[in-house]
């Protein structure tokens, strides 16, 4: 998303693709539950199926909104991908490096932080609420990640500077 973009399996033409879209991170509006998908139409029809014997209904304002989002997909995205570029240069420059390591993400908006001070992220998570930040222990997506906190980009720089100094400071002082 930050340098390149994205390709999908189903332009490769990797065998019986489907592909499945959401608005929730594209558009930043994870409340419309809303997606579509493209694909074969035997396999799209398959989807449909399911979905209808599983969900009642989409609301109107949803799926209107969601017909807009399409009409204007390619200035939303060139929008909200230079915002989300812009944070993760913010978040680059103010990170407190000797605290924290992390991979830069190539696309998404989340990053994963982990303590040089081999810190339990759930321990982390708990303290840093206490400071009014929310941020997402590592544990949860497995043993691995234990000393690893998910920050999110999509709070605005102001906050993002709030959090990574509140971050810098109990992390400094942890006992």
């Amino acid at each position: 998303m930050f340098d390149t973009e994205a390709v999908s399996f189903a332009e490769l033409r990797v065998g019986d693709t489907i592909s499945v879209y959401s608005f929730s991170k594209t558009f930043s509006i994870p409340g419309l539950r809303i997606g579509y998908v493209i694909g074969d139409s035997e396999l799209v029809k398959r989807v449909v199926d399911f979905v209808a014997s599983t969900y009642t209904s989409i609301p109107l304002f949803a799926q209107k909104a969601a017909i807009r989002a399409l009409e204007v997909r390619r200035e939303v995205v060139r929008q909200i991908r230079s915002i989300y570029r812009e944070r993760l240069d913010f978040f680059e420059k103010h990170i407190d490096h000797r605290l924290y390591r992390y991979v830069k993400p190539r696309g998404g908006f989340y990053v994963f932080l982990e303590s040089t001070k081999n810190i339990d992220s759930v321990d982390l998570v708990l303290r840093l609420a206490k400071r009014g930040v929310g941020v997402f222990p590592g544990a949860a997506f497995g043993e691995r990640y234990r000393s690893f906190i998910r920050i999110s980009l999509t709070k605005p720089i102001e906050a993002l500077g709030r959090a990574l100094k509140v971050i810098s400071e109990v992390v400094e002082n942890w006992m």
